[in-house]
């Protein structure tokens, strides 16, 4: 059972999990890291591998789950979980959604380990990096003085050296 809390923004315990023991991406599967970061750049935002693992570091934004190749063959990732096939229990996935995670964020060139991303996550990804992205307007810098001798405005450069 989830429990109360007066934060809205309050993920519930272990999400990710749940996410995958349901089964809950059938309509609208999860995303590899490379494929969720096409997709949003599809859609305008600035992002890459390096970022995404920046803004998890900070706490700021994470995948649903992260998965680690196992060392050995096995049978691949399935959601929702088999019995004698849950890559949670083994260790070689994990939930990534809490808000206080206790695992290690890998470097961005670690290809061992893949976070798989919900499309519906954009729109947080959005607001991330919105609040991240300094934005400056240098038209509030811009300052029109007159020459100091003649008095005049200055000329504008436009077509100069052009033929």
């Amino acid at each position: 059972m989830i429990e109360k809390s007066n934060n809205l923004l309050t993920i519930p315990p272990d999400a990710g999990q749940a996410i995958i023991e349901a089964g809950a991406v059938i309509a609208r599967p999860l995303l590899g890291t490379d494929k969720f970061i096409q997709f949003c750049k599809n859609r305008g935002l600035s992002i890459d591998r390096e970022r995404l693992i920046r803004l998890e570091r900070m706490h700021l934004f994470a995948p649903i789950f992260r998965v680690k190749t196992p060392e050995t063959d096995v049978a691949p990732f399935a959601i929702p979980p088999s019995t004698n096939n849950n890559w949670l229990e083994k260790g070689w996935a994990w939930d990534t959604t809490s808000v206080n995670p206790s695992y290690t964020v890998p470097d961005p060139k670690d290809r061992t380990q893949e976070g798989y991303y919900s499309v519906f996550q954009i729109d947080h990804l959005h607001i991330v990096l919105t609040s991240m992205t300094l934005s400056v307007q240098m038209d509030r810098f811009h300052k029109v003085t007159t020459h100091p001798i003649t008095g005049l405005l200055p000329m504008p450069l436009i077509g100069i050296g052009m033929r």
